[in-house]
C-alpha cells in the first residue's frame, strides 16, 4: 500500500517505516503509550518523501512527532523504538565510530612459486579417482522451533562499522563454533549441545534445530565437539550440510522439515563403525582421535570436500547425485585450500611442500579417471626468478 503513495521512496526506508509503526501500535496495544499511531502518520511521511526526497528521514519523523509534547519517560519509550529500526532521531554529524585506522607496510615481492606443467613423472603425479555411492541413514524429523526476535539497527543514532545486531536464545553454556551466510539468511551453529540457528536478515523470527539426538552428550569424558555448517543451493535451498570435525560425522539438515539424515561415505563406513563399537565417545580428547576437515567453498554448487590432517584421501562428496568420489594421493595432508572448482592448493604434511592438483570440472563415473598433482617450486625473491622451467605464479606481502 505503502509503495503507491512513494513509487520511488527507497525499499529499505519503507521497510523500516513499516517496521517502527508496527512496534508503536502494539505499544498503544500494550498500553505503553498512550497515542494510538495509525497507518495516515505513515502515510504521510511516505507521501512527504516522495514529495521531497532530498528531506532527511529524521527530520520527516520529526515533524509528525510533536515530542515537546511528551513527558520525558514517554519521549524516551518512543525514541528507542525508532532507533531500534534505524531511524535516526537525534543523531548528529559528528557522531561516527569507527575502527583505528592502521597503515599497512609496502607491497613488495617476497618469492616465487613454479608450477611444473612439463611431462616429468617425478614432478607430475597421477591421482586415481573411485567413486562409490553413499549410505543414507534416517531420516530423524526433529523439531523446528520458531523464537522471535529484534533486529536493532546499529548506525540509528551513530555511523559505526555494525550495521545491525540481534540476540540469539542461546543457552548460557552454547559455544558459538561456526557461521556463515548464504544469500539473505544467516546460519549460526553452537556445541554444547549442538543447536543450528537460521535467520534472514530483515525477518523477525529465527528458527532453531536442537541436534541433541544427532549428537548426544554424556557424563563422563571430554566434550570437544567442533561442528561447520555448509549451506547448500539451487534445487536444495534451505538445506545445509553439518560436518563434526572429531568424529567425521557428516549431517544433512533440512531446515524446513526438519529431516535430518546422516551420511556414511561406503569407503570408510568400517571404519567408522569400528570406531563406534570401540569407543562410543567420540567426543574423547584430540590427542586420541584425528582432526577431519570440511571445504565448503563451493557448497552452493552441492558439492563439498572432506580430508583427513595427515591423510593421504580427498573425499568430494556430490549431494545432489548420492555420490562420494576418493581420490588417493601420494603425500599425506597437512591443508587444502579449493582456489578454484577444479584448481586445489594442497600443503604436505611435515614437509609444507606445495602441490596444485587439478581435476575435470564435472566427477561423474563416466569421467572418473586421475587427476593431476603437480609440484611447486617455491623460490625466494633472493635468489632471483627464472632459475627453474614453469609456470611463475608471483607471490606477494
Amino acid at each position: 500500500m505503502l509503495r503507491r503513495y512513494g513509487p520511488d521512496v527507497p525499499e529499505v526506508i519503507l521497510q523500516k517505516l513499516v517496521a517502527a509503526f508496527g512496534e508503536l501500535r502494539t505499544m498503544a496495544d500494550k498500553g505503553t503509550i498512550t497515542y494510538p499511531y495509525s497507518t495516515r502518520e505513515v502515510v504521510n511521511i511516505v507521501k512527504h518523501l516522495q514529495k521531497f526526497p532530498n528531506e532527511g528521514l529524521a527530520n520527516v519523523v520529526r515533524n509528525v512527532f510533536d515530542f515537546d509534547s511528551y513527558n520525558k519517560d514517554a519521549r524516551e519509550v518512543l525514541i528507542t523504538a525508532l532507533h531500534k529500526h534505524g531511524i535516526p532521531i537525534g543523531a548528529k554529524p559528528s557522531s561516527v565510530h569507527l575502527a583505528k585506522e592502521l597503515p599497512l607496510p609496502v607491497c613488495k615481492m617476497s618469492g616465487y612459486w613454479t608450477i611444473n606443467q612439463s611431462g616429468n613423472v617425478r614432478r607430475k603425479l597421477l591421482c586415481p579417482t573411485e567413486s562409490y555411492k553413499i549410505d543414507i541413514k534416517g531420516p530423524v524429523f526433529l523439531r523446528v522451533q520458531p523464537y522471535d526476535i529484534e533486529r536493532n539497527e546499529s548506525r540509528a543514532v551513530s555511523f559505526t562499522e555494525e550495521h545491525a545486531h540481534w540476540q540469539i536464545p542461546m543457552n548460557e553454556v552454547n559455544i558459538v563454533c561456526d557461521v556463515t551466510t548464504a544469500k539473505d539468511v544467516i546460519f549460526v551453529a553452537t556445541c554444547n549441545p549442538v543447536s543450528i540457528y537460521a535467520m534472514k536478515e530483515r525477518a523477525n523470527v529465527l528458527h532453531c534445530v536442537d541436534l541433541y539426538e544427532i549428537f548426544p552428550r554424556t557424563l563422563s569424558g571430554a566434550w570437544q565437539p567442533l561442528v561447520t555448517i555448509a549451506p547448500l543451493g539451487g534445487p536444495l535451498e534451505g538445506q545445509v550440510i553439518l560436518h563434526e570435525e572429531e568424529s567425521n560425522a557428516v549431517v544433512h539438515l533440512d531446515l524446513v522439515t526438519g529431516a535430518a539424515r546422516k551420511l556414511l561415505f561406503t569407503q570408510n563406513k568400517e571404519e567408522q563403525t569400528h570406531k563406534r563399537n570401540q569407543s562410543p565417545k567420540w567426543w574423547s580428547s584430540k590427542d586420541s582421535e584425528p582432526n577431519f576437515k570440511m571445504c565448503c567453498e563451493f557448497s552452493q554448487k552441492n558439492w563439498l570436500l572432506f580430508y583427513k590432517h595427515d591423510g593421504n584421501q580427498l573425499e568430494v562428496l556430490d549431494v545432489l547425485e548420492g555420490q562420494v568420489h576418493i581420490i588417493s594421493l601420494p603425500i599425506n595432508l597437512k591443508a587444502v585450500f579449493l582456489v578454484a572448482e577444479d584448481r586445489w592448493l594442497l600443503i604436505e604434511n611435515k614437509t609444507n611442500k606445495k602441490f596444485l592438483l587439478t581435476k575435470p570440472m564435472h566427477m561423474g563415473a563416466e569421467d572418473s579417471g586421475v587427476c593431476q598433482l603437480h609440484t611447486i617450486t617455491e623460490e625466494s625473491h633472493d635468489m632471483g626468478f627464472g632459475m627453474s622451467s614453469g609456470f611463475p605464479a608471483a607471490l606477494c606481502s
